[in-house]
C-alpha cells in the first residue's frame, strides 16, 4: 500500500508578481487613457482582468496573505501586494459593470439650445455660463444624465459589496482596514475634526467668493460653487487659514506603519458617472447607441470627502 504526501505550497515568487502587475498596470492605463481621451468608446477592461485574473485569484490572495507576515522588508513589500490584490479582485468582480459606466458616458449626449454636446464636456461648459439661470438650466441636463446611468452605478455598488464579503471581510471599512495599510475609521473621525477646526475660515471665503458672482450664502447650487473664482489661487490661500493640516491615510494613527510601496500600488480607480434618457425642455439627453455593455474595470474608489467647491463637479461612482 503506497502512502501520498501531500507536496507543501510553493511559495509565491514577489518579484515575478511585481513584473505582472507591471505588465497589468500597462495594459489598464493605456486603455483608460485611449477611452478619456477619446481614441474609442469602449474601454475594454473586462478583457484585461480576464488576462490577468491569476493576478487575483484566492489563492494568490491566500499565499501574499501568508507571505505578508512578520516585520521583514519581502513581509511588507508582501502586505502591499496584498492589498491590490484585494482590489483587484473586486474590481475584477464589477470589470463588465465599470465598463458599462465608462461606455455609456463617453457616447452620451445632452441636447442644449440645439448644440449636441458630449456628456463630458457639459459640467464644464455650464460652470462657464455667467447667467445663473443658463447655468443652472444646463446643470439640471447633466444632473438627469448622471440619474439615467445610476441603476447600473448602484448594481456595481451592490455587486462589489458581496465580492468584499466573499474574501471574507464583513464590509469594505473591514477590507481596507486590513489590507490598505490604515483604519478608515480613524481617519474618518480626524478628517471631521479637520472639517471642524476650518469651518469658520472656510465658510468666510465661500461667502466672499459667492458675493463676487451676486449670489447669497445660503441660496448657491453646485453649479455656482463650481463657478467661484477658485482657481485664481484664492482656496489654496484660504487652505493655509486652516487651523490643522488635512489627515491623509500616510498619517492616520491607524496606519499599520510605513512601508515601501512596490509598483502594484500605483492601481488607477474610477470615478464614473454616466447619462442615457431623453429630457423635454432646455435640455435633452439622447441614450448611448448601445445597451450592451463593454467591460473595463479598475480598483474600486473608496469614497472621501471633500467640500471645496471644485469637488461639487465631481460625481464619484
Amino acid at each position: 500500500m503506497t502512502t501520498r504526501t501531500r507536496r507543501p505550497r510553493r511559495r509565491l515568487d514577489l518579484a515575478d508578481y511585481g513584473e505582472r502587475v507591471d505588465a497589468f498596470l500597462a495594459q489598464v492605463n493605456e486603455a483608460t487613457y485611449r477611452q478619456l481621451a477619446g481614441l474609442g468608446e469602449e474601454m475594454g477592461l473586462e478583457a484585461i482582468y480576464a488576462e490577468h485574473r491569476a493576478l487575483f485569484e484566492p489563492a494568490v490572495i491566500d499565499g501574499l496573505r501568508a507571505a505578508s507576515e512578520g516585520d521583514a522588508e519581502a513581509a511588507a513589500e508582501a502586505r502591499a501586494l496584498l492589498g491590490f490584490a484585494v482590489a483587484g479582485h473586486v474590481a475584477a468582480a464589477v470589470s463588465d459593470l465599470t465598463d458599462a459606466v465608462e461606455t455609456a458616458q463617453a457616447r452620451a449626449i445632452v441636447v442644449w439650445r440645439g448644440e449636441r454636446m458630449p456628456y463630458r464636456d457639459v459640467w464644464n461648459r455650464a460652470t462657464d455660463i455667467a447667467h445663473r439661470a443658463e447655468r443652472n438650466a444646463l446643470a439640471r441636463s447633466y444632473y438627469d444624465a448622471v440619474e439615467a446611468i445610476n441603476p447600473l452605478r448602484q448594481e456595481r455598488f451592490e455587486r462589489m459589496a458581496e465580492a468584499v464579503r466573499a474574501l471574507g471581510y464583513a464590509d469594505t471599512s473591514d477590507m481596507v482596514r486590513r489590507t490598505a495599510g490604515f483604519d478608515p475609521e480613524e481617519l474618518a473621525a480626524d478628517q471631521r475634526a479637520f472639517l471642524a477646526d476650518s469651518e469658520t475660515s472656510y465658510f468666510a471665503a465661500l461667502r466672499r467668493f459667492l458675493a463676487e458672482i451676486d449670489i447669497e450664502h445660503g441660496d448657491a447650487s453646485r453649479v455656482d460653487l463650481a463657478r467661484c473664482p477658485r482657481c485664481a489661487g484664492r482656496w489654496p490661500a484660504w487652505a493655509s487659514t486652516s487651523t490643522r493640516s488635512a489627515p491623509s491615510p500616510s498619517t492616520s494613527s491607524g496606519a499599520m506603519g510605513s512601508r515601501r510601496a512596490p509598483s502594484a500600488r500605483r492601481s488607477t480607480s474610477q470615478t464614473t458617472c454616466a447619462s442615457s434618457s431623453s429630457r423635454e425642455g432646455a435640455g435633452t439627453t439622447t441614450p448611448p447607441r448601445s445597451t450592451k455593455p463593454a467591460m473595463p474595470s479598475t480598483s474600486p474608489t473608496w469614497p472621501g470627502t471633500c467640500r471645496s467647491p471644485s469637488a461639487a463637479s465631481a460625481t464619484t461612482a
